[in-house]
């Protein structure tokens, strides 16, 4: 998770705070953004752990999830923002430590034995066959 993302979810739990139960579409309408992508961010913050599915409800047809805040939203993002930022941190530690693997001659050729030398036997093969 970036530091955009983490503004995003903070911002979404700053304006839906007082609402008891909302949806999708109360979240969107809320940030202004598509219900599409609300569906998305509200999946990911259901688990983390700052929202919780109360039930669900009839929209146009569809089975929409009420949601809750929890009461320790931001702290639980927090935390989690943070533990993927060490865990990113420590992973371009371990990335940086590694040893650099010694370089193999991928070809048995030896020097001077390239396309014109090849293709010199081709054509002198080529006489041959055609005799």
């Amino acid at each position: 998770m970036n530091s955009e993302k983490y503004k995003l979810y903070v911002e979404i739990i700053k304006r839906c705070r007082d609402y008891t139960e909302f949806t999708n579409k109360t979240v969107s309408a809320a940030i202004g953004v598509d219900t599409r992508a609300t569906s998305i961010y509200m999946r990911e913050m259901e688990s983390i752990g700052c929202v919780k599915t109360v039930g669900r409800r009839v929209i146009r047809g569809y089975l929409s999830p009420v949601y809750q805040f929890d009461d320790n939203a931001v702290t639980r993002l927090r935390n989690h923002f943070l533990t993927e930022a060490m865990s990113e941190a420590a992973m371009n530690i371990i990335a940086s430590e590694k040893i650099p693997a010694p370089k193999i001659r991928k070809h048995p050729f030896e020097d001077g034995f390239g396309r014109s030398l090849i293709t010199r036997i081709d054509a002198m093969l080529r006489e041959v066959r055609c005799l």
